[in-house]
């Protein structure tokens, strides 16, 4: 049956992409926007205390999400450890976290 689904979507494939586009142009209401569904305007230092790692993000369920699923992290019992408007003080932390010996990257450090 998996291949015949295999199959059946390769040889109807641009009928299929116009029925999608189709749906989507109709139903434009219904679908959030990116933005609307995952930006926020609050930064987020949290914890992911399994891989002893730090890092900041403006929207925590996306990045949790990242963790999960690219990484393979345990991301079951993450801590939020702050919570600001300011990217600039988000970053901050983070960076004396990861001077304290926590786990975690970043490149846009403010020098």
């Amino acid at each position: 049956m998996r291949e015949y689904n295999k199959r059946y979507r390769e040889k109807h494939r641009d009928k299929l992409n116009a029925r999608q586009r189709e749906w989507r142009k109709n139903n434009k209401e219904k679908m959030p926007s990116y933005s609307d569904r995952w930006e926020n305007e609050d930064y987020s230092v949290y914890l992911l205390p399994s891989c002893n790692y730090v890092g900041y993000t403006n929207c925590i369920e996306r990045r949790m999400l990242d963790h999960k699923s690219r990484y393979k992290r345990d991301v079951s019992n993450y801590r939020i450890l702050y919570k600001t408007d300011s990217k600039e003080d988000a970053l901050e932390l983070e960076e004396l976290l990861h001077d304290l010996g926590y786990e975690g990257r970043n490149n846009n450090y403010i020098k």
